[in-house]
């Protein structure tokens, strides 16, 4: 921009540079100026399950087990019906996926073996103040030919009833109880399927393994007496579960720009 001014009968030529043009805004107080930026929209829950592959199919399987699909980050089971396990010498050979599982979230899934039959039957329990759990086991006559757990073992739990629940052992001691059930329980279903640590086991003519539910919570409640060999301790090696199982996962996420 060129400024001339005359001072003096003297003609003198100014330079000014604008920096900033600035923007010009119509007077109308009515009006509303808008600024658009350009959207950047992200797409989750294309994951989708393609194909399970076995890295250890566990041991000493009567029958087949349910397999379910649990997201460990929001803590829920998001499929128990589409995928199904062979077992035809004990252990498991090959998991077909009857339908896709799909709309998974973007992270790594696990797949949990449920209602399992290669664990050891618990006759009776009995519980501490302090959360020690003690099992007495099914034993066989002549004693188990390989003891199935030792101390330091990580154990799986299912079928251990709570005073109220439905099932075998409906009385405490012979006595009738309430049916209302208090506590979060005993078994690894209802601590998003983990498992407990072996802290005692004596072999015996029953043999008795002690775990315990401290530090995982404060109100088990109370287990039945007797459980009658329904309620199950799985060791962690004989069980295919958390990254014993692959999933190969079909990630189809995007990202858009407008």
């Amino acid at each position: 921009m060129r400024i001339l001014l005359h001072l003096q009968e003297q003609l003198v030529e100014l330079k000014v540079r604008i920096v900033d043009f600035g923007y010009e805004y119509s007077s109308d107080k009515t009006l509303s100026p808008e600024a658009f930026i350009s959207p950047v929209v992200s797409i989750d829950n294309l994951d989708v399950i393609a194909s399970v592959n076995i890295k250890s199919g566990g041991a000493d399987y009567m029958s087949t087990p349910n397999l379910i699909v649990f997201n460990p980050v929001s803590n829920t089971v998001v499929d128990n019906l589409s995928l199904q396990a062979f077992a035809p010498n004990q252990t498991i050979s090959k998991v077909d996926v009857l339908s896709p599982v799909t709309g998974l979230d973007s992270v790594v899934h696990k797949i949990i073996s449920i209602n399992n039959s290669n664990g050891v039957g618990i006759n009776s329990v009995q519980i501490s103040n302090s959360g020690v759990v003690t099992c007495f086991l099914e034993t066989p006559i002549n004693g188990f030919d390989e003891q199935p757990f030792a101390v330091g073992d990580e154990v799986y739990v299912e079928g251990i009833q709570r005073v109220g629940e439905a099932g075998i052992g409906a009385t405490q001691g012979g006595i009738s109880t309430s049916t209302s059930i208090e506590g979060t329980g005993y078994n690894s279903d209802n601590y998003n399927y983990q498992f407990f640590n072996v802290d005692d086991y004596i072999v015996g003519t029953q043999c008795v393994l002690k775990f315990s539910t401290a530090g995982v919570t404060t109100n088990p409640g109370i287990a039945k007496t007797f459980q009658s060999g329904y309620a199950t301790l799985i060791n962690k090696k004989n069980i295919q579960l958390l990254n014993l199982f692959k999933l190969e996962v079909c990630l189809n996420s995007k990202r858009l720009n407008y």
